[in-house]
């Protein structure tokens, strides 16, 4: 036991350092960039009065030559590197430790974070899946570290899009929504954010619905929690008008709408992205409204030429 933890922790140290090597080209590279890609010499005489940089020497020794600037090409490489140790690391750290021990989890998420860097979101998710299951066996559903874990990878598999992921992210969302109404209470803000993202998952899946039920939850309990005026209370808000729009309930979509964007725009101004979001939803349920009463304009008219009640109220 003693050689595979010794092992394990050469491994990790290796894919440590490994990865802080690449975050470091990263860094370089940026601080050159900025500097306009070159470094600054620092073998260097330079008159604070005076614009100028005169370098001691036309030809720097190579103790003094300023570093070239890694490329994209060789921070792939570096990144690519950090990976494969950090995936070594992962296996050899289960071995010696078992696959729920804290410092197993912690090399697989170092290692779902560096794929999930790269876009490998397949594997991150499938990492990240055997971190909650370690953890649900360990320190059960409703461990707050367990409903994160959760979370975090049903937030990224909803905005992932896939259909046929939508399934186990909305098992995630229940079991993170579950465990906080116990452990954090009802109108937590975590336990709000479930319940919102629960809502958005249903949605995509097409259940509408039952998705209203799990949005217009998440608002009111947004507005006792954080206020009428709290982002994430108005994203529910703008949320909870356009599933309202989607299943026909087009008055109640509009009013809802109108009182989102009349609060980002006093809240947060009228080019916040926050508003502009909330008001381009305001457009479209109206203009679903515009073009339905059209279209009963439109047939009553045909027969005797009268208006519609529609238009009449418009």
């Amino acid at each position: 036991m003693e050689s595979w933890t010794a092992g394990a922790a050469a491994a990790v140290s290796a894919a440590a350092a490994a990865a802080a090597a690449a975050s470091a080209a990263g860094a370089s590279a940026a601080a050159a960039s900025s500097a306009g890609g070159r470094p600054h010499p620092r073998n260097a005489n330079v008159n604070v009065n005076s614009a100028h940089v005169r370098p001691r020497s036309s030809s720097p020794t190579p103790a003094t030559r300023p570093s070239t600037p890694q490329s994209p090409l060789h921070r792939r490489a570096r990144i690519s590197e950090a990976e494969a140790l950090l995936d070594e690391a992962a296996e050899v750290q289960g071995r010696a430790a078992g696959p729920t021990h804290e410092d197993t989890m912690a090399a697989i998420n170092r290692l779902a974070a560096i794929k999930l860097r790269r876009g490998k979101l397949a594997e991150a998710a499938v990492l990240l899946g055997d971190i909650i299951d370690a953890q649900r066996d360990t320190l059960g559903d409703e461990h707050p570290a367990t409903c994160a874990s959760a979370m975090k990878v049903a937030d990224m598999l909803r905005r992932q899009g896939d259909a046929p992921s939508l399934p186990y992210a909305e098992e995630l969302y229940s079991m993170a929504l579950s465990g906080r109404r116990v452990s954090l209470g009802d109108y937590h803000p975590d336990t709000l954010a479930a319940a919102a993202g629960l809502g958005y998952t249903l949605r995509d899946s097409g259940r509408r619905l039952e998705a209203l039920e799990w949005t217009a939850a998440a608002l009111e309990g947004r507005r006792v929690a954080l206020g009428d005026t709290h982002p994430d209370t108005l994203q529910s808000a703008v949320a909870l008008a356009e599933l309202l729009e989607s299943v026909g309930r087009l008055e109640e979509a509009q009013e809802l709408a109108e009182s989102a964007v009349g609060i980002c725009e006093e809240v947060f101004g009228v080019y916040s992205p926050i508003t502009t979001g909330a008001g381009e939803a305001l457009w479209r349920i109206k203009s679903e409204r515009r073009g339905l009463r059209g279209e009963s304009a439109s047939a009553s008219g045909s027969g005797s030429g009268s208006v519609s009640k529609g238009v009449r109220e418009r």
